[in-house]
């Protein structure tokens, strides 16, 4: 569980991810990998680990299950898996029940960014992709569920407000896939030769008004991208041949 992310103050959004782990262990593990300090606090009797930079919130909930994200998200959470709330619906129900099973799963509220993107920007393809994140209404993912053949999968399903926006999101991904995965191609660095393959392996597809960004690979090519990903860390694709 190494990692977090950083909660914005009006922002709810909550994880549920199922270890091995019992309590003791969990929390042994989380106070080694935070950065900064936990501060505990009880909610219905369920203990609430909270990351003094981040912001977010963690609650062990049994067996193994581990909920984490926002304040209000995981409390919710902490009320459903006691029967003392009814299960969500609407919006972010029918998108979490097209993400794919997997051993952690989110469904979240995009924040409003339109004001945050309203300054002065170059125009081009980066202005027209800031102008469809303003469109984005719910995201979700599933991180590493089987996807048959011993390989595992990512997903992260992005819900926009209109199906024209999300159609120009998915042409706009392929697109930029497309022509990243070709630079790399060019290159003789073994490190983007690899990258090159992974993402030969990434697709975004389109149903109605969801983009479908997902990735499928091998365990063994997942830790090999990885290596890859961290060597080439900090420079782009090459320029030429």
């Amino acid at each position: 569980m190494g990692g977090n992310m950083n909660v914005q103050p009006d922002a709810y959004s909550g994880s549920i991810a199922w270890t091995e782990f019992s309590q003791e262990e969990f929390v042994t593990l989380l106070e080694e990998n935070v950065t900064g300090e936990i501060t505990e606090s009880e909610y219905e009797g369920t203990t609430l680990y909270t990351e003094s930079e981040s912001g977010q919130v963690t609650a062990y909930l049994g067996g193994g299950a581990v909920t984490f994200g926002s304040e209000d998200a995981v409390t919710d959470t902490i009320d459903l898996a006691a029967g003392n709330a009814d299960p969500f619906s609407g919006e972010a129900r029918s998108l979490y029940e097209e993400t794919r099973d997997g051993p952690a799963q989110f469904v979240a509220q995009f924040p409003d960014i339109e004001e945050e993107m309203s300054g002065g920007q170059d125009g081009g393809g980066e202005m027209q992709f800031q102008g469809l994140l303003t469109q984005v209404t719910w995201v979700s993912g599933s991180f590493l569920y089987d996807a048959g053949d011993n390989n595992k999968g990512m997903t992260m399903n992005v819900r926009f407000d209109n199906e024209d926006a999300a159609t120009q999101t998915q042409q706009f991904m392929t697109q930029l896939l497309q022509q990243y995965q070709a630079q790399l191609e060019q290159s003789q660095n073994e490190s983007n030769q690899q990258l090159a393959e992974t993402l030969s392996k990434m697709s975004a597809s389109q149903n109605g008004r969801t983009v479908a960004i997902s990735y499928e690979d091998t365990v063994e090519n997942w830790a090999a991208s990885i290596r890859s990903g961290a060597a080439s860390a900090g420079g782009g694709p090459p320029a030429g041949g």
